[in-house]
């Protein structure tokens, strides 16, 4: 007595989506045993490390009780590639930095500090001077590789001048006098770390103002 045992084809999406990158280990089939092939008639599986190819098609069977199914189940695969977002190459901060400081156009952006791999850095991140920073963007589900960008913080030497100087009544911020380039004189030093409430020239000079 013989008995042939047939295995079902295995069932399934015939049209499955992707994010560049996928393999064939990604895509989905109902069954047991599922082995992916590239073709219809081809002998040798595909393995599940091979990436997936955008508009090919690949053949699925599945094995039951050690029987293959004959017939195979067809996915025609969509592999999404999203564009890395445009950035300038060098983008200069002054004194102090942060990740979200830097500058990118897209959707969704990520920050990291290496080109592959890593977790994104937070907003609040300090900028590292002479350090590259990449920025992937996110969009319909998928990453982008990833734009590098070099960041510099720039350190600009305070001005220099007497301390102390002796001024006659009425005399006001433009009879001050320091060494230093477009300077700018605030009231306080709250004020001119924040770069904040700048004072005019014409601002009166009274004995508690301190550049």
């Amino acid at each position: 007595i013989v008995t042939l045992t047939t295995a079902a084809t295995p069932t399934g999406s015939n049209a499955q989506t992707f994010c560049a990158g996928a393999t064939v280990g990604q895509l989905a089939a109902n069954g047991s045993g599922i082995k992916w092939y590239s073709s219809i008639t081809g002998t040798s599986p595909i393995a599940d490390a091979t990436v997936l190819v955008n508009g090919a098609s690949y053949y699925a069977t599945q094995t039951v009780n050690g029987c293959e199914s004959l017939s195979r189940f067809m996915v025609s695969v969509t592999v999404l590639t999203v564009t890395p977002p445009a950035a300038s190459a060098t983008q200069t901060f002054c004194l102090t930095g942060t990740v979200g400081a830097l500058e990118a156009t897209g959707t969704a952006l990520k920050w990291y500090s290496t080109s592959t791999g890593g977790t994104p850095l937070t907003e609040l991140t300090p900028l590292t001077s002479n350090t590259n920073y990449f920025v992937s963007q996110t969009s319909n589900g998928c990453e982008s590789a990833r734009t590098g960008v070099m960041a510099i913080v720039t350190n600009v030497d305070a001005p220099s001048g007497e301390s102390s100087q002796s001024f006659s009544a009425n005399a006001t911020l433009a009879d001050l006098e320091a060494t230093g380039t477009s300077l700018r004189w605030y009231g306080s030093v709250a004020d001119a770390i924040a770069g904040s409430n700048e004072l005019t020239p014409t601002t009166p000079l009274t004995t508690e103002l301190r550049s």
